[in-house]
């Protein structure tokens, strides 16, 4: 279960609301007063999927608390700065590093009109591709000259909110998850979820915690 999902839980049970009644006044948060289900709620608790960036900005406005708090980045729940679009943030690190919208979203494989709608606030973010961008933007002015990035073990892949999967020149940021079946591994990729046998998975790819830099992933043949 991620530090969301235990953190959104604490809240509702400190705020003495059923899950049916939380949803009904998250509702009062969230764009157009769209309805949003008890059975998402749960979800989300569970850890079985992850809100739009509307809703998790609603639920943060409702409770009143900072959005990096609900995602586990800070132990303070007191608001900062965030009253600022979390789209305008990613435009303007990006133009603070001199990246152009294809650069950035050539570096998340995503494309540049979603990249440009994300920029926009037209488009909700899921939670998973904003953990995504902020990584890969974050690490990649740190490469030159880095020490090599640490390889995971399997125990240490399942706690990281980000795991960059490599094999030869191909790299992939993704979540792992275990499953109910032990042979099996739960892999979410930009809002896609798949379930691949465990054991030809780790065989295939190595894991870092952080973005590997040119060398490393010419290096890895495997």
């Amino acid at each position: 279960m991620s530090v969301f999902s235990t953190r959104l839980k604490a809240l509702r049970i400190e705020s003495g609301l059923s899950q049916q009644e939380f949803a009904e006044r998250l509702r009062h948060y969230l764009p157009s007063h769209k309805s949003i289900s008890k059975s998402s709620i749960n979800m989300y608790e569970r850890g079985e999927r992850e809100p739009s960036l509307d809703t998790l900005e609603a639920i943060a406005r409702l409770y009143d608390v900072d959005l990096n708090y609900l995602l586990g980045q800070s132990e303070s729940r007191i608001l900062q700065d965030s009253r600022i679009a979390v789209g305008q943030r990613i435009r303007n690190q990006r133009n603070e590093w001199r990246l152009t919208q294809k650069q950035l979203a050539d570096k998340c494989g995503i494309s540049v009109n979603q990249l440009s709608k994300y920029e926009n606030n037209k488009l909700a973010i899921p939670i998973s591709d904003l953990r995504i961008l902020a990584a890969k933007v974050t690490v990649e002015k740190a490469l030159e000259g880095a020490k090599p990035p640490k390889i995971l073990t399997l125990e240490e892949a399942l706690d990281a909110p980000i795991v960059w999967a490599v094999r030869g020149k191909t790299v992939f940021p993704c979540r792992l998850n275990e499953c109910a079946s032990e042979d099996k591994l739960e892999v979410q990729r930009f809002g896609r979820t798949n379930t691949v046998d465990k054991a030809s998975f780790l065989e295939d790819f190595t894991l870092y915690g952080e973005y590997p830099p040119e060398d490393i992933r010419k290096g890895d043949d495997r």
